[in-house]
C-alpha cells in the first residue's frame, strides 16, 4: 500500500514539452533513471516528492534483474507520458474554447458596430434632410 502511494506520488510531477516522452524512453532503456529525472525536475514540490521518486527509481533499477523493475519502470514512464498528454490536451481544448469565444464575440462586436454605424448614418441623413426645416441650411 505504501509503495503504491509512493508510485502515485511520482505521477504528480509535471513535465513540459517533450520531457514526458524522454522520461518514457529513458525508463525503457535504463529502468529507474526516468523516475529519478521526474524527481529532480520537480524539486519545487519538496523533498518528500524527490525522495519518493528516488526510492521508486532505485527499486525499479534493483528489481530490473528479475524483470519486475523493468516492467514497473516502463509502466510508470507510460503513465507519466499519458497523463502529460491528457494535461496538454486539456490546455489545448481550453485554449481552443477561449479562441472560439473570442471569435464569436468578435463577430458580435463587428455586427454591433455595423448596426451602430448604420444608425448613425441614418440619423445624419435625417439631420441633413431636415436641416432646412430647422433653419440650419
Amino acid at each position: 500500500e505504501k509503495l503504491k502511494e509512493m508510485h502515485n506520488k511520482c505521477l504528480e510531477g509535471k513535465l513540459e514539452g517533450s520531457m514526458p516522452l524522454v522520461v518514457f524512453i529513458v525508463n525503457i532503456i535504463w529502468p529507474g533513471l526516468g523516475t529519478w529525472i521526474i524527481g529532480f525536475l520537480n524539486m519545487d514540490k519538496g523533498n518528500d516528492f524527490l525522495i519518493n521518486c528516488l526510492i521508486i527509481g532505485w527499486l525499479q533499477a534493483f528489481l530490473c534483474c528479475i524483470i519486475v523493475g523493468w516492467i514497473w519502470s516502463i509502466y510508470l514512464g507510460h503513465q507519466v507520458y499519458k497523463k502529460s498528454n491528457e494535461r496538454q490536451r486539456r490546455h489545448t481544448d481550453a485554449f481552443s474554447y477561449c479562441l472560439d469565444v473570442k471569435n464569436r464575440l468578435g463577430g458580435y462586436v463587428k455586427y454591433a458596430l455595423k448596426i451602430s454605424i448604420i444608425q448613425l448614418e441614418f440619423k445624419l441623413q435625417i439631420i441633413n434632410n431636415h436641416s432646412g426645416f430647422w433653419g440650419f441650411g
